[in-house]
């Protein structure tokens, strides 16, 4: 009957104007989505942009060995091009350690030119590497034999209650090189601020460095070094741990960007189908 077609009718028409209305929404919502999207992209794309800037410009430090000492730096460039030379020596202490950012000013205050000290296979390695700065005239160097002597002196027990934290504790080495930690930590304490390292330091039975979270540092004799943190933390030994954490960051945020675009595109691609 006439009724009954003209309530299809209405129904076809109905289901036709809420199908656009959806339509027009999920449009709505996809270019939204878009938008926001694009925003994203946009702003991970120049984080990225900054990162792998920031991190060229290290590498290309690192690459020149800038911020070495002249002996240090002639023997980096010296194994750097003749890899023959690299044999008998396994790279410097900071290549070896690692800790947490809040603690390496700590560590750098602590050992200072040690960092830059060459982790050698015996002393005729340093024999060698010492002939060749004399020959180069190219600086002088320390040189750190894998097999040491032991300090006989028997180490002070850190009490907890005391507040202190053996450095020890607070740093990474790795595991072959695991026994010099000893011998670069094995008398250094952590403490609070310089107050408690002087009220330790007057106790006749403790015999140890003290070194401050800002990195000032009470040596045994008595001798107190301190002062602006402004040239601790801009050494080689903080770059090389930056450019560690860029190099993951910014391949993260390569992750990141590439599958932003990959979701912009699908996107786009069912924008149009709508």
């Amino acid at each position: 009957s006439i009724s009954l077609q003209l309530d299809d009718c209405r129904k076809a028409h109905n289901q036709i104007e809420e199908e656009r209305q959806r339509k027009i929404l999920r449009v709505k919502e996809l270019q939204s989505s878009l938008a926001a999207l694009q925003e994203s992209l946009a702003q991970s794309r120049e984080r990225l942009n900054r990162q792998s800037s920031r991190l060229n410009s290290l590498l290309e430090l690192q690459k020149n060995f800038e911020g070495y000492q002249e002996g240090v730096r002639a023997i980096l460039l010296k194994r750097q091009a003749q890899e023959s030379f690299q044999n008998g020596i396994y790279g410097l202490v900071e290549d070896i350690v690692e800790t947490e950012p809040k603690y390496e000013c700590v560590v750098e205050s602590v050992l200072g030119e040690r960092l830059q000290h060459f982790i050698v296979q015996d002393h005729q390695e340093s024999l060698k590497a010492i002939e060749y700065l004399k020959a180069q005239g190219a600086g002088r160097s320390t040189f750190i034999p894998l097999q040491l002597k032991q300090n006989p002196a028997l180490p002070s027990p850190a009490s907890a209650n005391e507040g202190v934290i053996p450095l020890l504790d607070l740093v990474k080495v790795k595991e072959e090189f695991a026994h010099l930690a000893t011998y670069l930590f094995g008398d250094v304490w952590v403490v609070s601020d310089l107050r408690q390292a002087i009220d330790l330091w007057n106790r006749d039975s403790i015999w140890k460095t003290l070194v401050t979270l800002d990195g000032e540092v009470l040596h045994p004799s008595g001798v107190v070094t301190g002062g602006s943190k402004e040239q601790i933390g801009s050494g080689t030994f903080h770059r090389k741990r930056e450019i560690r954490d860029l190099t993951q960051s910014a391949e993260e945020l390569r992750q990141q960007v590439m599958e932003l675009e990959s979701t912009l595109i699908q996107l786009a691609e069912e924008h149009l189908e709508v």
